[in-house]
């Protein structure tokens, strides 16, 4: 420490992932006037982030863009421009689309355009301080197809010069015989090499160069054939984005070969320049008439006719033939035949030469081997400059294909029953016609399966037989199943035809079902009801499906010579009526008799599909009757007094509880049973009916013969007493004053009395009688039972 510098040991813990930031550093002097001085700012960055996958993991090139999914450590989702993590892809910056900071994920979108071209597309990210720079690059390769000129074969003719061209090579292949660069320091490179080829018309000098491919090229110039090659030039700059350049004299008909390494064996856009100054004097010339062969439509497996192609020398000096072969996309599918004309001659297919102005002939046919468009070359090596020279080859493959919908069909039937048809419909979604042989059915339970016409108006029909299809049409047929037994039972409809997965089949399964009916009650016993009563089974009888297949109840009627005695009512719905598997109904008979006696010639039965229709539970049930009598002679009594009657029941036995009531029985009187009811079952019993009577007063004679008012016996006890009154007051008058207050008070008597006596004299005639009133009566009992009443009648007299 000085008084300039200061040194301060900073603690591991102040370092700490914790502490991961700006922060702000101060020198603080306490002397007699404390101070602070200003700050600087000290960086503690973040560990550098990481890379753990990407999600894809590759593409291909020339495909459409797509999201990029980063997954590390270290990521800093802030959305502040220099603050937040980027990606590098391929060496271009991106800003996240998203970002988790929890799941340390990063999303960037990756342009079409970025990927244009193969190779390795290296993914890093930075994370601007404090955050920790730079992560480690992370391999994501771009993969493109191997170029057109991939190999020695397939050279592309750099003709006519000045001549430009470039290819993505990161999908090159390395093909057996290349030959290794003679300018590589010994170090052989990792290739993914293409070819190029140039044939000068005269001599003169020759110039290659590979100048703005992006990797580091190799550039070799040689002649002869594969696995037999001489250099010619070679070049290697070491670098990338480096391009190479040879120059050479070449002469006059040689065929010279470029071949494009890259020395690190990555790819890429390959850029081939070459220019040339040669002069020439006679040379060939090869010409083909047609320049093109369209074979059009062939179906596949099948092979056009012939057509003729002739090749002329049409140059000035003698056409060297090296070979005739077939090249491009599809050669297998063309073939080299001999000529359909004998005029001029065959060309042979090795080396051959040709005169000026001569000619020969070339057949080629086309024989597809896959649907679609199909290309190859005729390829004539040639002497001419920019050989090999070709003629386009094309066609069309055609081919049938039969689509089926439904894929597959399932059926549940009952045994010896047939299903509804279920229909099939056979597309040909092909481009040729599809050819059936027949279509029929196979498997191990074929029989019980059948094809029938289709139903619901589906048209056209499907033959059974040989017929045709044209592209894009359709035809229908049916299915049906009729099982023989139970249990599961599969068949496939097989179609023999000409597509290529002939025959198709349509896998066909069933279940032979049979209904089943289990009954809750085997019977029914309703016991003793009276006649006019009626009695319904409790509980119900319940019918279940106990099958494997829908029941149908056709009928569910009441048979027997009984059967009028009984009825039925049920919740199986409509008839005929369908019962699903484990399903159910309730049937509820009823007895309803009309006459006495037991009833046991009645059942009810029930009509369905199943095996063991019809079924029967049988009903029993016995009508009775039952009366009631009473005495046959009046009982006579008193008002007063009560009157009893024996009632008794004869006949049922009961069906219910027997009650009784009566009815006519004389005002003031009350009627009692005892016992109130007799038991349900009972064949005879008896009951006490008691009707009880009420006394009539004193006052209420008989009424008497004749007019007399009701009130004549009262007149003279009350003339006497009014009298008397009379006689003591006026005597009580004439003593004097001391006996004038008790006249007084005798006459208010007199009085008092004989007004009473006059309104009673007003009051129209004799009081009504009360109790029972005397006479004869005839009283109705009624005994009840459920519904059913039976009655007698007694006669009851009142004295």
């Amino acid at each position: 420490m000085d008084a300039n510098h200061l040194t301060a040991v900073i603690p591991a813990s102040l370092l700490a992932a914790a502490n991961v930031g700006v922060h702000q550093i101060t020198v603080f002097d306490p002397g007699q006037s404390p101070t602070t001085s200003d700050f600087l700012r000290f960086s503690v960055l973040g560990a550098a982030p990481t890379i753990t996958s990407l999600v894809p993991n590759t593409t291909s090139a020339g495909g459409p863009s797509f999201n990029l999914q980063v997954n590390g450590t270290g990521f800093n989702c802030s959305t502040t421009p220099g603050v937040g993590s980027t990606v590098s892809f391929r060496g271009v910056p991106h800003t996240p689309s998203a970002c988790s900071p929890t799941q340390q994920i990063m999303t960037v979108a990756i342009a079409a355009s970025e990927i244009a071209v193969g190779g390795n597309g290296n993914v890093a990210v930075f994370t601007p301080p404090p955050g920790g720079g730079n992560s480690s690059p992370f391999s994501f390769p771009i993969t493109a197809p191997p170029p057109a000129n991939d190999n020695f074969a397939q050279a592309i003719n750099a003709s006519p010069t000045p001549f430009s061209d470039t290819k993505d090579s990161s999908g090159a292949t390395t093909e057996p015989g290349e030959p290794a660069p003679g300018c590589t320091a010994g170090q052989s490179p990792q290739t993914k090499s293409i070819w190029y080829t140039f044939t000068p018309a005269g001599n003169g000098t020759v110039t290659a160069d590979t100048n703005g491919t992006t990797y580091d090229s190799v550039l070799q110039a040689v002649t002869g054939t594969l696995g037999n090659f001489t250099s010619v030039a070679c070049a290697d700059l070491n670098g990338p984005g480096v391009g190479e350049t040879v120059s050479f004299t070449a002469t006059a008909g040689v065929h010279y070969f470029f071949v494009i390494s890259d020395f690190n064996g990555v790819g890429g856009a390959t850029v081939f320049h070459l220019t040339s100054s040669t002069t020439g004097g006679p040379a060939p010339a090869a010409s083909f008439n047609p320049t093109s062969v369209p074979f059009g439509s062939q179906k596949v497996g099948t092979t056009a006719s012939t057509t003729n192609m002739q090749i002329t020398n049409s140059g000035t000096a003698t056409l060297n033939i090296t070979s005739i072969t077939k090249t491009g996309a599809n050669p297998g599918d063309f073939n080299l035949v001999a000529p359909t004309v004998g005029t001029p001659p065959a060309c042979p297919t090795g080396a051959s030469s040709l005169a000026p102005g001569s000619s020969c002939a070339l057949g080629g046919n086309f024989a597809p081997t896959a649907a679609g468009a199909r290309a190859a070359n005729v390829s004539v090596n040639d002497n001419v400059p920019g050989s090999p020279q070709t003629v386009p080859l094309s066609g069309n493959g055609t081919a049938p294909a039969a689509t089926l919908a439904p894929t597959s069909t399932a059926f549940s039937q009952n045994v010896g029953t047939t299903s509804t048809a279920t229909n099939v419909q056979l597309t040909n979604t092909g481009t040729a016609a599809l050819n059936i042989a027949g279509i029929t059915l196979t498997g191990a339970n074929a029989a019980e399966f059948a094809l029938v016409a289709p139903t619901g108006g589906a048209t056209p029909a499907c033959s059974f037989g040989a017929s045709s299809i044209n592209a894009g049409s359709s035809c229908f047929f049916g299915v049906n199943f009729a099982p023989a037994s139970t249990g599961a039972k599969s068949a496939s409809v097989s179609i023999g035809d000409d597509a290529a997965n002939s025959p198709q089949t349509v896998p066909l399964t069933g279940t032979g079902t049979t209904p089943g009916v289990a009954l809750s009650s085997t019977n029914v016993a309703f016991g003793n009801v009276n006649m006019g009563d009626s009695k319904a089974a409790s509980p119900a009888v319940t019918l279940t499906n106990s099958g494997t297949g829908p029941l149908t109840i056709t009928a569910i009627n009441i048979t027997g010579t009984d059967a009028a005695q009984f009825t039925q009512t049920n919740t199986c719905g409509t008839l005929p009526a369908t019962i699903a598997p484990n399903g159910t109904c309730a049937i509820t008979p009823t007895f309803r008799p009309t006459s006495i006696g037991a009833k046991n010639n009645a059942s009810l039965s029930i009509a369905d599909n199943a095996a063991t229709s019809p079924q029967a539970v049988p009903l029993t049930g016995t009508g009775v009757d039952f009366s009631i009598s009473g005495p046959p002679t009046a009982v006579t009594v008193p008002a007063g007094q009560p009157a009893n009657f024996t009632i008794n029941l004869t006949g049922g036995p009961t069906t219910n509880t027997i009650t009784f009531s009566a009815t006519g029985n004389p005002a003031a009187t009350s009627v009692t049973f005892n016992p109130a009811s007799i038991p349900a079952g009972s064949t005879s019993g008896s009951t006490t009916m008691t009707i009880t009577t009420t006394a009539r007063s004193a006052g209420s004679a008989p009424p008497q013969r004749g007019p007399a008012n009701p009130q004549t016996p009262l007149v003279l006890p009350l003339s006497v007493v009014t009298a008397a009154l009379a006689l003591m007051s006026l005597s009580m008058a004439r003593q004097g004053s001391r006996a004038k207050p008790y006249a007084a008070c005798l006459l208010l008597t007199l009085f008092l009395v004989s007004a009473a006596f006059i309104i009673g004299c007003g009051g129209g005639g004799n009081p009504p009688p009360s109790g029972t009133p005397p006479g004869t009566s005839t009283i109705t009992v009624t005994a009840t039972s459920g519904s059913v009443s039976r009655t007698a009648t007694v006669t009851l007299t009142v004295n």
